[in-house]
């Protein structure tokens, strides 16, 4: 089952203003990508007749990001499916390229396609992703890695030191020893490979702020296989919340961080919020 995410991908690409003043262009700090998995217009519609509902009234509560200034709307269909699935519909988002059900990070005719986190890295931005499913799932993948197979997780996680991204964060990790059990640990991989590796709450705050490149996870998901999901509410102790770790991405990453929730099931529009 397909859970719900909630992506945050900080970009600047939409985040350039230019002053009357003095004619210089200036660059936002931070910029947040939010992506609702199965949140379309009839879902928003719902969520908001309900916190009416909550108070008494016929409607006029709004989600804050209904309350945004701009509004647009896009088809969601991928390449060869009408209802596109996290790999198709993350690699839309991430490279602007519709792509085939279950191909990441490539264009319908396998080409790799460039994610914009690689455009703002090398604008100088840090980047930071963050999901609450593993981080070598498809949607957090499309923003990183290239593949014409979403499970080619051990590739993905081969694929992060090659990135030089800041910060990852999730649940885990799909495949730790590798499709067939032998391989060398996840975590063993990345830490040989330059990035720190952090089980929960207490492993995190035991690296110093001078770590230049981490990978954190929920503290129950090492030497396992992640299939857990952990949203606020229902979290083990020295485990981190969704917001908390957006929190150390934003700490961490300076610029830029990519979030993602998950809950639920296949739906057919997948809207970004910027």
């Amino acid at each position: 089952m397909k859970k719900l995410r909630l992506i945050i991908l900080a970009t600047a690409v939409l985040g350039l203003t230019v002053s009357c003043a003095s004619h210089q262009e200036k660059r936002a700090k931070y910029i947040f990508l939010f992506i609702g998995d199965g949140m379309s217009v009839s879902h928003v519609s719902m969520t908001e007749s309900y916190m009416s509902y909550q108070k008494g009234k016929l409607g006029g509560e709004r989600l804050t990001f209904s309350t945004f200034p701009y509004f647009g709307m896009a088809s969601t269909y991928s390449a060869d499916r009408l209802i596109p699935c996290s790999a198709s519909a993350g690699t839309a988002i991430a490279c602007g390229v519709k792509t085939n059900n279950m191909w990441i990070g490539v264009d319908a005719e396998g080409n790799d396609a460039k994610s914009i986190c690689y455009d703002l890295q090398e604008d100088g931005y840090k980047i930071g992703i963050i999901s609450t499913a593993p981080v070598n799932h498809a949607t957090p993948s499309a923003f990183y890695g290239s593949s014409t197979s979403r499970y080619s997780y051990r590739e993905f996680i081969e694929k992060i030191p090659d990135t030089g991204f800041e910060f990852f964060a999730g649940a885990g990790f799909r495949a730790y020893y590798g499709a067939d059990g032998n391989a060398e640990g996840a975590d063993e991989y990345l830490e040989r490979n330059g990035y720190e590796v952090c089980f929960g709450e207490e492993e995190y705050l035991s690296r110093p702020d001078s770590c230049s490149h981490i990978v954190l996870c929920q503290k129950d998901q090492k030497d396992r296989e992640s299939y857990d999901y952990i949203v606020d509410g229902t979290i083990p102790k020295g485990n981190y919340s969704l917001t908390e770790i957006f929190w150390e991405a934003k700490n961490r990453s300076s610029s830029c961080a990519k979030v993602e929730r998950s809950t639920g099931q296949h739906m057919p529009t997948r809207p970004c919020l910027l």
